[in-house]
């Protein structure tokens, strides 16, 4: 299933069992009822009988977390600081030995 952007979807169908039964208080407290159009089980289970029933669902937006002024890429700049350090170090040893061996060449010649 899809829904509109930004839109969240339900993780599970809306199970919706005819008749709906509830006491009257119940049924008062829901505030979406039609007494007009309900039995009521006097003497026996005293519960209103709901056939005709008006489900309210409503598609809210999706919860998104807000942003403290960081998008998550810090990381990429120390790993590029610590390949910049790595070849660095590397440059100055190979060239600490690159400068005995010309030095030592020069004082031969």
């Amino acid at each position: 299933m899809k829904t509109e952007p930004d839109k969240a979807l339900l993780k599970e169908p809306i199970m919706v069992t005819l008749p709906m039964t509830m006491i009257e208080q119940e049924a008062n407290e829901y505030g979406n009822v039609e007494f007009d159009s309900a039995k009521e089980d006097v003497g026996y289970t005293n519960k209103w009988y709901f056939y005709n029933c008006k489900y309210d669902i409503t598609n809210n937006a999706v919860f998104k977390m807000p942003m403290t002024g960081d998008d998550g890429k810090w990381k990429y700049g120390f790993i590029g600081f610590g390949m910049v350090a790595a070849l660095g170090c590397a440059y100055i040893i190979l060239n600490s030995k690159n400068y005995k061996k010309r030095k030592h060449r020069k004082i031969r010649n």
